[in-house]
């Protein structure tokens, strides 16, 4: 194990963080919704972030960003969820699939904000969710959504451009002695 990684582990263990095991599935009370595609939730011993697995939500500064940010909330927060774990990235922040009731068979959010065309398919990370894949295929034939824009950019491709605009303005003030 890293150093990094044992530091923040006893850092974690000193201040009171549980986590969740990365390849279990947990139920959890929404406290709090980011964005469209990340939680804050609480567990009986924890309080995690979760991101929906194989979805790609609009950041919050795009079109339908602060919509989909909007039917996260009310769908899920204040209420009781099940995570079934995908993984766990390298922050600790959990990605997975998140249905809206006590058990696999109630409404998955994730698959809900693709069909209300609120999301694309992350076809890199979840390249066997055809699901989704369907999903995102019908909203764009109905142009629901994001998708009634002519060509909706990627929130990836939004942050890429915001990016090198910042690079770009600082390369400007340097230039210009500002």
């Amino acid at each position: 194990m890293s150093m990094l990684k044992t530091t923040f582990l006893i850092l974690a263990v000193f201040h009171g963080i549980a986590f969740a095991s990365a390849d279990k599935d947990f139920k959890a009370s929404v406290i709090g919704v980011i964005n469209g595609h990340t939680l804050i939730v609480q567990t009986d011993s924890a309080q995690l972030k979760v991101r929906l697995y194989g979805i790609a939500c609009p950041d919050l500064r795009q079109p339908y960003g602060l919509m989909a940010c909007k039917y996260s909330a009310r769908a899920v927060n204040g209420k009781q969820i099940q995570v079934v774990v995908k993984s766990r990235d390298d922050n600790g922040v959990i990605a997975g699939r998140v249905y809206l009731e006590k058990n696999n068979d109630g409404d998955c959010l994730n698959r809900e904000l693709v069909k209300q065309g609120l999301a694309w398919w992350n076809q890199v990370e979840s390249p066997t969710e055809l699901t989704l894949n369907k999903l995102e295929k019908l909203a764009r034939a109905k142009k629901i959504g994001l998708w009634q824009d002519d060509d909706p950019l990627p929130p990836h491709a939004f942050k890429e451009i915001k990016k090198q605009q910042k690079m770009a303005s600082r390369k400007s003030r340097l230039r210009s002695g500002t």
